[in-house]
């Protein structure tokens, strides 16, 4: 079950909604999104793009925008769940609830048997202690032994993007991953962040209006969440959310540039990437 969003590439279903003006972000949101955009492209080591939760709805709204004529269009999603510190042993006793998350991870290519044979896929996130992942991790790996799907051909194929808070760069930064033992499952490589300003985590993360609803745990497998929200946040979001893809849309060619500036353009796919942007 995935819960609804407006897609807003298809304006001819959002009719008169997304009349009026967009709600005010801070001065430099859109020149931090392009950015942020730019890295996460760059650092998903050419997988798809799965965004958790609400948080980086932005991100992948410009993305979808940017990406939208190019052979990336259909590598991205976004995975409406809220798992950040849940009970996984409560959802495991609640089995309508535990097949409503197997069934929306499958509809987003995430289930065990596709991440063990398909495209390599990085979980992109807003990150603080990394208890998002560590929970999806284990909801993976747990589904992958239980259906007898090789755990480590999962392992393989998975990614972790992190959006974290930008600190002063030293000697004793303490980076989340370095505090979550589960990783020790996976290869060193199959983590990467991209810092973003504290301006930017905090609007995303703490104060943005979403397009959709929340869908936490007691919300898998409620029929309201097929719905489309009409509350008067959810609609401001909407229109935000159609400003940002427009503007991914609109400027290719600047994403192409911050792109280019990246060390990462070293790899073919993402010179190849960044020639379909600018073409």
């Amino acid at each position: 079950m995935v819960p609804f969003r407006w897609d807003v590439a298809r304006r001819e279903q959002l009719g008169r909604l997304v009349d009026g003006p967009a709600p005010a972000t801070y001065s430099e949101f859109f020149d931090d999104l392009r950015i942020c955009a730019a890295k996460v492209l760059a650092r998903s080591r050419d997988s798809d793009l799965l965004f958790i939760g609400r948080s980086p709805e932005s991100i992948f709204d410009y993305l979808g925008g940017a990406l939208t004529k190019t052979s990336w269009a259909r590598r991205l999603a976004l995975v409406n769940l809220s798992l950040r510190n849940v009970d996984l042993g409560e959802i495991r006793a609640q089995p309508a609830w535990l097949a409503s998350l197997h069934a929306h991870l499958t509809a987003v290519g995430a289930a065990p048997a596709a991440l063990a044979t398909g495209s390599p896929a990085a979980f992109v996130d807003l990150v603080y202690t990394g208890s998002t992942f560590a929970s999806l991790s284990e909801v993976i790996l747990t589904w992958s032994h239980a259906a007898g799907v090789d755990a480590k051909a999962v392992v393989r194929n998975v990614r972790f993007l992190g959006i974290t808070w930008r600190t002063k760069t030293s000697p004793n930064t303490v980076r989340w991953q370095q505090h979550a033992p589960w990783l020790d499952a996976y290869p060193a490589n199959a983590v990467k962040n991209v810092s973003i300003p504290g301006r930017m985590w905090d609007y995303l993360g703490n104060q943005q209006a979403k397009v959709a609803l929340s869908n936490p745990p007691w919300r898998w497998g409620d029929a309201k969440m097929l719905t489309a929200p009409h509350y008067p946040k959810n609609l401001e979001a909407l229109r935000l959310a159609v400003q940002v893809y427009d503007l991914g849309a609109s400027e290719r060619g600047r994403l192409a540039s911050e792109i280019t500036a990246l060390p990462e353009m070293r790899h073919p796919w993402l010179r190849a990437l960044v020639t379909e942007l600018r073409h």
